[in-house]
């Protein structure tokens, strides 16, 4: 991830980008260098599924999703395959 950091992060910009004119409201809240990684918090669950999508689509690996319905919460993970 440490050599890739630049190209998946511009895709995560970019996907970003496209919501913003018809959801003006879904965006990218912080982005965060993690052990695992790097951890993007944004204002919608739609926005994070389509941002692990996109990183699926440009680099694949595998994508999970986990929702918490109670909490209105969702976690995608994306992972390049090993």
């Amino acid at each position: 991830m440490r050599a890739h950091r630049d190209e998946v992060l511009a895709v995560v910009h970019a996907c970003a980008t496209r919501e913003k004119p018809e959801h003006p409201l879904q965006r990218i809240m912080g982005i965060a260098d993690v052990a695992a990684g790097v951890e993007v918090a944004t204002t919608d669950a739609h926005l994070a599924r389509g941002i692990a999508g996109a990183l699926q689509g440009a680099f694949k690996g595998r994508v999970s999703i986990r929702f918490a319905k109670e909490e209105n919460f969702l976690r995608a993970t994306w992972e390049r395959a090993k």
